[in-house]
């Protein structure tokens, strides 16, 4: 775990900080900070309102990016109150949005307990917001400081909308995330779930379309590509999914030089790499069976090259559909 030193005290490089001209008060019309302190101010409260001017300068210079002037003001100020709000939010939430992930270690190294649970403004717990924006250089700083501050923390909170960290790593694509996030021991177990479905990570990772093949990849070897609930009939497993979302036309149609199409393929067999079931059926019928019905050559094909079967009552069904046919051949012949 990196922790980023503080300056030393004894020569402080020079750095010029703006402060904002507060709005003038009866007493005074210029823009000093001693125009804050009135007759009537008590040594207390003017010592408050520098604080506020202290957290008001922290917090624009974060958002600008400036890490020495952010490491400065921390060195010289020893009062600043980072869990007060300015802008809506406290600093390590301005941080996560707009600054750097040498600042969060900044601010860590100035507060050692700095709260990385509580949500922003907008409910969004902190591990949330930088797993949403995609920086992992982020991720891994508030999960160093959870972890350090909380050996127990669990990286798996949910969200309002009742998704673990991991589940919005893996819907938004963001690769280098979700293998931070399993590094560190996030759950990929089927007691993270959301709704009724049971949707899983891997769920999440499938139904990004648009990503590549390496945002599955990830998760080869670090869970079971399988995993169902027990009290769930007919679950729709990752690799059902996948073919589902190709037999109804997701990736387009699958003619020669469909690039879409191809990345389908991609991820197909990575899901084999995985392990994945070809054969788990969905909710009553086998994959091979739904790619027959739905007349897919080419998915057809793929799931037998994987060893896909039909059942004994899907062969039987189809042997007794051909007999039909058969026997309505013959009947033609006759006449």
């Amino acid at each position: 775990m990196r922790i980023k030193p503080l300056p030393t005290r004894s020569s402080p490089p020079e750095v010029t900080v703006t402060i904002p001209t507060p709005p003038a008060t009866p007493s005074s019309s210029t823009g000093t900070l001693t125009t804050l302190r009135t007759s009537n101010d008590s040594p207390s409260s003017a010592r408050t309102t520098d604080q506020q001017l202290d957290l008001i300068n922290l917090v624009n210079n974060i958002r600008e990016g400036n890490l020495d002037v952010v490491e400065q003001i921390l060195h010289d100020k020893s009062d600043i109150n980072l869990e007060e709000s300015y802008k809506g939010n406290r600093p390590l939430i301005h941080a996560i949005e707009e600054g750097s992930s040498d600042i969060i270690y900044s601010l860590w190294n100035y507060k050692k307990d700095l709260d990385v649970k509580t949500p922003s403004s907008e409910e969004v717990a902190p591990l949330h917001l930088a797993v949403l924006n995609g920086d992992v250089d982020k991720v891994k700083a508030l999960i160093d400081i959870l972890l350090n501050n909380d050996p127990k923390a669990s990286l798996d909170e949910p969200s309002t909308a009742g998704k673990t960290p991991l589940m919005e790593a893996a819907e938004h694509g963001h690769v280098a995330v979700v293998s931070e996030l399993l590094k560190r021991g996030a759950d990929t177990t089927i007691t993270n779930c959301v709704g009724e479905t049971q949707l899983n990570c891997l769920h999440y990772a499938v139904m990004n379309i648009e990503s590549k093949e390496d945002l599955i990849e990830a998760f080869k070897g670090k869970m079971d590509f399988d995993q169902s609930p027990r009290d769930l009939e007919g679950y729709e497993t990752a690799m059902m999914l996948h073919i589902s979302l190709g037999l109804h036309g997701s990736y387009g149609t699958p003619k020669v030089g469909n690039r879409i199409w191809d990345l389908w393929e991609k991820k197909f067999s990575v899901l084999l790499a995985g392990e994945a079931d070809v054969n788990r059926r969905y909710p009553f019928t086998s994959p091979l069976q739904c790619a027959i019905d739905a007349k897919n050559v080419r998915i057809k094909d793929m799931l037998l090259g994987a060893g896909a079967t039909l059942s004994r009552k899907e062969k039987a069904k189809k042997s007794e559909k051909t007999s039909g046919i058969e026997k309505w051949r013959r009947w033609v012949s006759n006449y």
